[in-house]
């Protein structure tokens, strides 16, 4: 009689990645970024990775970011996002964001 060893290697419990909460960094227009321009080209990397898409910058300054997704050209993806510095407090701010995409890419 065989022994089944896999019990004692594979548990079959459900783990959820690291990366799953990023999909909650770009929320909505007026979102926050205390951190700055920084702060948010990290949340909007991070938030990009785990959705599953690529972006190019249209404007990548230190008091305003605007990014659309790649397949703008070539499919006519309207997924964009537009944030802007807030010269009194130096906080970031989304100003503009358009949350669907047409290419294909799941929010």
């Amino acid at each position: 009689m065989e022994t089944d060893l896999l019990p004692s290697f594979c548990s079959h419990e459900e783990r959820t990645l690291l990366s799953a909460s990023w999909v909650h960094l770009i929320k909505n227009v007026g979102q926050c970024f205390k951190d700055g321009v920084k702060g948010f080209r990290v949340a909007l990397h991070k938030y990009l990775v785990e959705i599953g898409f690529n972006y190019d910058f249209l404007r990548n300054e230190s008091d305003r970011v605007t990014a659309v997704c790649r397949m703008k050209e070539r499919r006519g993806c309207e997924w964009r996002v537009h944030a802007l510095m807030e010269h009194a407090n130096g906080w970031f701010y989304i100003r503009q964001l358009n949350n669907v995409h047409t290419c294909g890419a799941s929010v």
